[in-house]
């Protein structure tokens, strides 16, 4: 029996370097093997009259061209041919152009490969995107990306990306980075199980978010492995037939084994309905066994005291502290502030919903880049909170130099004010007698102080909790991901060295001096000795953290 011929598709490369577009012709032509029809345009307008003069089944455009650059192309592209899969290719990607490039309708947002294994890459990845476009085109139907597909595309183009997912009333992440699935979760599942139900629900509502660095790495399976298995149960449920309406069981109070089950208990996350659908089927009898549960054993009466090199943090079980509710908790700790001579004033203030849409901004240069920034700590914030009995997330602030800033984040809005509330970074006494380690050893367990950790310049850490809520090997990610907080906020614009999550049932502080140490400290929601977490904290600046 004959072959198949090979599907036919026609590509527009939109790009003013004549020479790329010559290269794009000679390499992705010899590697379509005649599958491909390749046209070039040098320009936005001479795009265009290509596209009205001849149906096309992709389009990919440069970024940066003169006269119309490709995101004007890109939105009069979406005007006037909708169901044209586009593709925006750059040799200069940045993270705002990204972000721009992908709100505004675009498939994918590539890199100009520079070598060999990049030209296989990307065509690889806008073949795939091609025969997508064909096999819906053909039956007649438009077809937007699913999120399955879109994982698909992101993996093969070896991105990093982070999906944020709403099924029913739930809300989930999936971490992509590089191209490899590395981290998913949602109330109740995380790893291959909460990828799977992600990917499968039918009405998933999915957004593209700026990526950054989870937590913990829950997926250490291949991604054609995990997109094998959901579009399986995807094709199970769309052949399961409807259910038919059942009568509502009648339970006996007396007999347990007739009563409803509960959900499992949901991950903390940014507050949303504790409503769970129902399950969906997993491949979990494939997949590779589960992290061992470490039972905590019982409190012990002296705290303790751990040195850098732990092993990395395993699934935990945490107790409550329910019983460190005492007193109301301050808005804020007195800080080595003194506010301007002009007085207090508001410098900048930011309303956005779903981080997709700002609703209202004032004196803000760029309310974009603060909308990211706030997406950024949200999704770091909750990752600690994955890890520690914290609760949910409910607001962060962040203090420079001479500007404070508050993140107050409220079901899917958040808020972002900017004052001009000033105080003094800590220096820090490299000359100090007193190291990190002994100061740490010697801490006095503060009313409301939960756990401690010091990095220090080389990378070190020793921490010390006060209770099995907070085990060693949690405490050390926690430091070292604090630690990036700075680096995190400064790109997005706000040089932070001091850093608090506000959380339902703790709080999380990062003190950051200027010779590169950091403090890490857990403390409760309720029941702060303000005094006392103070004078911790000007001690912090008296040791030696070398």
């Amino acid at each position: 029996m004959p072959d198949s011929p090979a599907i036919q598709a026609r590509v527009l490369f939109v790009d003013d370097d004549l020479s790329f577009l010559q290269m794009m012709r000679d390499v992705f032509g010899g590697t379509a093997g005649g599958a491909w029809e390749i046209q070039t345009a040098t320009s936005g307008g001479d795009a265009l009259q290509r596209l009205r003069a001849r149906v096309v089944d992709l389009a990919v455009m440069d970024v940066f061209m003169p006269g119309m650059d490709g995101l004007q192309l890109l939105r009069l592209l979406n005007v006037e041919f909708p169901s044209l899969p586009k593709v925006l290719l750059t040799g200069m990607p940045d993270t705002n152009t990204r972000e721009q490039a992908l709100e505004g309708g675009a498939a994918l947002f590539l890199e100009k490969p520079a070598s060999a294994a990049g030209y296989d890459s990307v065509y690889a990845t806008l073949n795939e995107l091609v025969r997508w476009h064909k096999r819906f085109s053909e039956r007649g139907a438009l077809k937007r990306l699913s999120l399955l597909d879109l994982v698909k595309l992101e993996c093969k183009s070896r991105n990093s990306r982070l999906f944020e997912v709403f099924t029913g009333d739930m809300r989930g992440e999936i971490y992509i980075k590089e191209g490899v699935i590395i981290h998913a979760i949602m109330p109740g599942r995380r790893g291959q199980s909460a990828f799977t139900y992600l990917t499968a629900s039918p009405g998933a509502v999915f957004y593209l978010r700026q990526f950054v660095e989870p937590i913990e790495k829950s997926v250490d399976r291949q991604w054609e492995f995990l997109v094998m298995e959901s579009a399986h149960v995807m094709a199970q449920l769309a052949e399961a037939p409807p259910a038919a309406p059942a009568e509502p069981a009648q339970v006996s109070k007396d007999d347990p084994s007739l009563a409803p089950k509960l959900p499992p208990p949901s991950a903390p996350m940014i507050k949303m309905a504790a409503l769970k659908p129902p399950p969906l089927p997993t491949a979990e009898a494939t997949a590779v066994p589960p992290a061992p549960t470490v039972s905590l054993p019982a409190p012990e009466v002296q705290p303790r005291v751990i040195k850098a090199g732990s092993p990395p943090p395993t699934t935990l079980e945490f107790q409550g502290h329910d019983d460190l509710v005492l007193d109301p908790v301050p808005d804020s700790l007195p800080m080595d502030s003194v506010v301007d001579p002009g007085g207090f004033k508001v410098e900048e203030m930011v309303l956005c919903q779903e981080f997709r849409e700002v609703l209202y901004s004032a004196q803000c240069m760029d309310a974009n880049k603060r909308m990211r920034l706030a997406e950024a700590l949200m999704h770091k914030l909750t990752g600690f909170a994955a890890l520690l009995p914290l609760g949910d997330l409910e607001r962060v602030e962040l203090n420079s130099t001479g500007n404070r800033m508050v993140i107050r984040f409220d079901a899917r809005r958040c808020l972002l004010v900017r004052t001009n509330t000033k105080a003094i970074q800590p220096v820090g006494d490299p000359s100090a007698a007193e190291s990190a380690e002994e100061w740490l050893a010697r801490l006095d367990q503060s009313r409301g102080l939960l756990a401690a950790a010091v990095m220090t310049r080389d990378g070190r850490i020793f921490s010390r909790s006060f209770g099995n809520d907070f085990p060693q090997e949690v405490l050390q990610k926690v430091a070292q991901e604090a630690a990036r907080l700075p680096e995190l906020s400064l790109k997005n614009a706000f040089p932070a060295w001091f850093v608090r999550g506000l959380f339902s049932h703790g709080q999380l502080y990062a003190f950051h001096r200027q010779d590169g140490a950091v403090l890490i400290a857990c403390l409760a929601r309720l029941g702060i000795d303000t005094a006392a977490i103070v004078e911790s904290s000007r001690q912090f600046t008296q040791v030696r953290a070398v």
